[in-house]
């Protein structure tokens, strides 16, 4: 039985596949002597809705799929050649697969193998290849009026961005406290003001002053981010600054 690895594909090591995968698709263009007016800069990750699967490879060390979403392999043979065909043109549709079948192998050798094996035309897409969670990578690329997704198994991703060695050095585990210590808080200390009527509010202008009938030195509560109080604490002052001294935590109630 074949070791089936799970594992969704981080989002550093997707950047660096990615960033793989527009150099090989810029070569290829170039190759071809075709210069896309719209930049090949990925739409998505995610897959084309209802896109059927034009080609796909496997190799021993991985597989790749390559679909042309609405359009097909003539249209972009036709592009590439500067003519107009539809499905029905053989040569058309020839050189398309030719340029994607050369696009699959820069690929390949971009992840430092020979190449694929002969592609399978229009196959379902295999569960390496679709499940994210198998480390499936996908994208889309805009290239003039087509849109190329390109799909990866998580092997190949490997080869294109190596997971790092298992000897690397790794981050010291901390404890706790450590680990949450210089995280940043919002504390908000809150003065009881008393009672006033609901007609003296209604009645209220900007610039108006209103007296408390408590005390500056009543106690007043500490929150944290709205979860609640945490402390009993008491207005202070401190050379020029006004500060609120904890005075001690709060008692839980029953």
């Amino acid at each position: 039985m074949p070791v089936v690895r799970f594992g969704w594909l981080g989002s550093t090591r997707q950047s660096i596949v990615h960033t793989a995968l527009l150099d090989e698709i810029e070569a290829w263009a170039h190759d071809w002597r075709w210069s896309p007016q719209s930049c090949v800069a990925a739409a998505s990750v995610r897959p084309i809705q209802g896109a059927a699967i034009d080609l796909v490879w496997s190799t021993p060390a991985g597989g790749l799929a390559c679909s042309l979403g609405a359009s097909s392999l003539a249209a972009l043979g036709a592009m590439l050649a500067g003519t107009d065909a539809d499905d029905e043109d053989d040569l058309a549709l020839s050189l398309g697969r030719a340029a994607i079948e050369q696009l699959s192998h820069r690929i390949c050798r971009r992840a430092g193998l020979a190449g694929p094996a002969e592609p399978g035309e229009e196959r379902a897409m295999p569960p390496e290849l679709s499940d994210v969670r198998l480390g499936a990578y996908r994208a889309v690329f805009a290239l003039d009026t087509l849109y190329l997704q390109v799909s990866l198994t998580r092997a190949l991703c490997d080869r294109l961005a190596p997971p790092p060695a298992d000897n690397a050095p790794r981050p010291a585990l901390v404890s706790r406290g450590d680990a949450i210590a210089t995280t940043p808080l919002a504390l908000s200390a809150i003065l009881d003001f008393g009672e006033v009527s609901l007609a003296f509010l209604s009645d209220l202008r900007v610039g108006e002053v209103l007296v408390s009938d408590l005390d500056l030195h009543a106690p007043l509560t500490v929150q944290v981010e709205g979860h609640g109080d945490i402390a009993a604490a008491r207005l202070h002052r401190r050379q020029d600054r006004r500060a609120v001294v904890l005075h001690a935590p709060l008692q839980p109630t029953s």
